[in-house]
């Protein structure tokens, strides 16, 4: 998130706070709209990928299952980027190491051992929200930047600025959630 650091340089917390925050909404909205999606339409998207029955009943659910973490996803993926913008990169890097290997693999072995296959499809949405309260924690630890007590207002001349920014921030967060779909990967 350049803005973040953009912001974070020039001392403009404001600015950084509401850049954080739209973009928290904008990619927490999408997840829940897709999660609804998912959960509603599992069945049909499975079978976009295979006619096959028996891993259609295997798979319905476990799509299920996983798009009920989609929201804890996104809050995850924006804090992550919001560290990198603060060149926090190594806190980054730990947060996304913690939810890809430190939670999720042994929560599969365990869980796995325990409930079988629904176990092994459980420890998505338990790592996430593992991960989530440590992304948590360490946001309210290091980031009194998106503390209120910490403001910068706009004058009157800034107001045109900060509509481009939240119209900027929701066209990124709405390209990177498409990208597939729109074509806006990076090249």
């Amino acid at each position: 998130m350049p803005v973040v650091g953009f912001s974070e340089g020039t001392k403009l917390y404001q600015r950084l706070r509401e850049s954080v925050f739209v973009a928290l909404k904008v990619s927490v909205f999408f997840a829940a709209v897709a999660s609804i999606i998912l959960e509603i339409f599992a069945g049909q998207t499975v079978g976009i990928f295979s006619n096959y029955p028996a891993l259609v009943a295997i798979a319905t659910p476990a799509l299920r299952i996983f798009a009920s973490a989609l929201v804890l996803i996104a809050p995850i993926v924006i804090f992550i980027n919001m560290f990198l913008g603060l060149g926090k990169g190594i806190l980054a890097m730990f947060l996304l190491f913690f939810r890809e290997s430190i939670s999720l693999i042994p929560l599969l072995i365990i869980l796995s051992l325990w409930f079988g296959l629904l176990g092994a499809w459980l420890a998505l949405p338990l790592a996430n929200l593992i991960a989530f309260i440590a992304v948590i924690f360490y946001v309210k630890k290091n980031c009194g930047v998106l503390k209120p007590n910490n403001t910068i207002s706009y004058s009157n001349d800034n107001q045109s600025a900060k509509k481009i920014l939240k119209s900027a921030t929701f066209i990124h967060y709405a390209c990177f959630f498409f990208q597939i779909k729109i074509g806006c990967s990076k090249k």
